[in-house]
């Protein structure tokens, strides 16, 4: 299953902490991208020392457009609408923005081809 993460804030970067650190319980589950409107150096930032859960254990940095966690690159976008984005192959989009409250809004990810 191709997953794609909306948001990375608290609830986004949880999720892929808890997937990178746990790939071996998840054989058929893959982190495609992540798209946040923060700058790609905050999120790197924010994924790597968190408040609650302490800082990363694993590796992570910016390569190319890319969060790249324990060698796996995840491409960051930085939309307002993911509507916009080319989602095709993407089998779940992660809504964590908290801002899916109509709708229309938790439908972008279908209408970019998810």
């Amino acid at each position: 299953m191709r997953v794609f993460i909306n948001g990375f804030g608290r609830i986004g970067r949880s999720v892929l902490r808890a997937w990178a650190e746990r790939l071996e319980a998840w054989p058929g589950l893959e982190i495609v991208g992540i798209n946040d409107i923060a700058a790609p150096e905050m999120c790197a930032y924010l994924f790597s020392y968190d408040s609650t859960f302490g800082p990363w254990r694993g590796t992570a940095e910016l390569r190319e457009g890319a969060l790249v966690v324990n060698g796996h690159a995840l491409p960051l976008h930085r939309v307002a609408d993911i509507s916009t984005l080319d989602l095709a192959g993407v089998d779940v989009v992660l809504e964590c923005t908290g801002r899916a409250d109509r709708v229309e809004v938790a439908g972008r990810g279908l209408q970019a081809g998810a």
